[in-house]
């Protein structure tokens, strides 16, 4: 355990493993952006990474978050999670498919969506932007 960290510190640090372990995406990127703290390299007393914790535990939404800041998503933090995942989720559909007709999303539409993102649902939410033709690009 590294004592050079101040009180604050830990504190920020303790906070941040705690939002890993809620699984909470919107505390990670608000912690990581209020403090110093390399969401990457900081460590817990069992010297675990926030991404190793996230993948032992099954914290599927932290976990690709960070493995999205890994791969040089760090500058990133503007695009929001969901978007992201919506994205990835949608990529395993054929290229183009659905999008002929494009139409606005209401705003049912856009709720089912998120709630099928936050469940970590790719099946439901491939169904959705398929049925619904979202424009998730």
């Amino acid at each position: 355990a590294a004592a050079a960290a101040g009180a604050d510190g830990e504190d920020v640090v303790k906070e941040l493993f705690r939002a890993v372990m809620r699984d909470d995406v919107t505390a990670v990127e608000q912690l990581s952006a209020s403090s110093n703290i390399d969401l990457l390299t900081v460590r817990n007393s069992a010297q675990q990474t926030p991404l190793q914790l996230a993948s032992e535990r099954g914290r599927k939404a932290v976990k690709a978050y960070l493995e999205q800041r890994k791969k040089g998503g760090g500058a990133s933090a503007a695009s929001p999670t969901p978007k992201a995942a919506v994205k990835a989720a949608g990529s395993a559909e054929k290229p183009g498919a659905g999008r002929a007709a494009e139409s606005p999303a209401d705003d049912q539409q856009v709720q089912q969506l998120f709630k099928a993102v936050m469940k970590d649902d790719a099946a439901e939410v491939r169904n959705l932007v398929v049925s619904a033709k979202l424009d998730i690009a």
